[in-house]
């Protein structure tokens, strides 16, 4: 059976800055509260969010831009 060549696209930099957006909001909106002394804040339907869960969320979207963004760019030199 022939391999597949699963390559990771590249990303726009329109994907790029969303992701890279909600990251950084997701970490905002759990580091609000933390800085007014709450461990957690409300969400749409009023159901409790804990703080630092919401900041490990936006960290991972940042995290997962930055893997991508690499690959992308691995990816962009091997076809030249």
């Amino acid at each position: 059976m022939e391999k597949r060549d699963l390559q990771p696209m590249e990303w726009r930099s329109i994907q790029r800055f969303g992701c890279t957006l909600m990251g950084l909001l997701f970490i905002a909106m759990g580091t609000v509260p933390l800085l007014t002394g709450k461990t957690h804040y409300e969400n749409y339907w009023g159901g409790p969010v804990f703080s630092p869960f919401a900041i490990f969320a936006g960290l991972l979207f940042l995290v997962g831009v930055f893997a991508h963004w690499r690959k992308g760019i691995n990816v962009s030199r091997e076809k030249k």
